[in-house]
Parts: structure tokens; C-alpha cells; sequence
């Protein structure tokens, strides 16, 4: 019973520093496949979730017009990376992309807050949603994931009950350098630009 709850313990504690990072990130970076098999990575802000939604699910609003949505009809697992760099927190979420595009699902969540982002009318009929379900966490936490900080990748996975598992959260003693295969380490993560999307500040997305 100790090691189990032990297990439990070090699983709430590494989604608390993954909520954490979350939380106090104001943009993140939606990473779709591209047509070419490559990444299309672009700056979004979510938009918040009601009160009684699960707490791992992104939500993001675009233009059904737009890079991402082509790339997300294509293949729908997307990662979503957040940044603190000042304290040393980095996670990236991996899901499947859901588009709701139906006039009623839009209308319920659309505000007032994005009509200057969708002007025209045929702006506004191509607004939609996308919700990801996370299904996969990496992350470095100073503080909080294995130390030597950043030299192994934290990974939490979701079970077949939906159940968060850690899968890998130390590095091994004969290890002395990161791997250089990790797609998403927080060294990679570039700056940030211009077209973001979020209920605070929707800026207008075209890529």
C-alpha cells in the first residue's frame, strides 16, 4: 500500500508542476505534422475552460482556413509546449485534436471579445474550436522532475483507465549528455511571434 501511494504521490506532485507551468504560461506553441512529414510549430493562447471541465484538455479558437486546421485534418496528434524560463519550467502536452466546427458548438462559445478578429461575416462562419486531449506529458521542472536538471525527459502517460502513470523519470548514472533525438527538449523551443489566439487577447492567426 506505501509504494502505491507512494506512486501516486510522485504522479500529483509532477501534474502540480505541470499545472503549474501551465497556468503562469500566457502563450504556448501548437505543433501540428506538416504536409511534408516536418512541424509546423506557431505561438497560440488557449481559451480558458468552464469550471466543470477536465483539467487536461487544451482549447484553442482559429480559422478553419488556416495551416494548422489543414495539417490537424491530415493527422490529428499535436504537441502543445509551454515555457517559464526563469524558473526552469518546461512541459510539453501531446493529444488528439478534435475540430468542432458546427454553427451551434461555435455559436455556445464564441464572445464578444472575438469580433475584431473575425470582422466579416465570412470571417466569423470560418471561426471553430479545437479541443486536445492530453494523453502524453513531458516535462522538466527544476525542482520538481529528477535532477541532474535536464538531462532526462519526465514522461507521464495516460492509462487505459485514464489514469496518469509515470513512464521515465530519471536518468540513468551512465548517462552524461542529453539525448540529442528528444524532439521537444527545452533548449529547441524558439521565439516567439506574432498570432496568437486567447479570450484575453485573440490576436488573429493566419498560418
Amino acid at each position: 500500500m506505501s509504494r502505491a501511494k507512494d506512486k501516486h504521490d510522485a504522479v500529483e506532485v509532477l501534474l502540480a508542476g505541470a499545472a503549474k507551468t501551465i497556468g503562469n504560461a500566457r502563450y504556448c506553441w501548437l505543433v501540428t505534422t506538416a504536409e511534408d512529414g516536418g512541424a509546423n510549430p506557431r505561438p497560440m493562447g488557449r481559451v480558458l475552460l468552464d469550471a466543470d471541465e477536465g483539467e487536461w484538455t487544451m482549447r484553442f479558437i482559429t480559422d478553419r482556413r488556416s495551416r494548422k486546421v489543414a495539417d490537424m485534418r491530415r493527422a490529428d496528434r499535436v504537441a502543445i509546449i509551454f515555457q517559464q524560463a526563469p524558473d526552469d519550467a518546461f512541459v510539453t502536452l501531446i493529444g488528439k485534436a478534435t475540430l468542432h466546427e458546427s454553427e451551434s458548438e461555435v455559436g455556445e462559445r464564441c464572445t464578444d471579445a472575438y469580433d475584431a478578429y473575425f470582422p466579416g461575416e465570412a470571417d466569423r462562419a470560418n471561426a471553430i474550436f479545437v479541443e486536445v486531449d492530453i494523453e502524453r506529458i513531458e516535462l522538466w521542472i527544476r525542482g520538481v522532475t529528477a535532477e541532474p536538471f535536464g538531462l532526462r525527459t519526465t514522461i507521464l502517460e495516460r492509462d487505459a483507465g485514464r489514469s496518469w502513470r509515470v513512464i521515465q523519470s530519471y536518468a540513468p548514472a551512465s548517462e552524461h549528455t542529453p539525448s540529442l533525438r528528444s524532439n521537444s527538449r527545452p533548449g529547441a523551443i524558439p521565439p516567439p511571434r506574432r498570432g496568437y489566439f486567447c479570450r484575453a487577447a485573440p490576436w488573429r492567426a493566419t498560418h
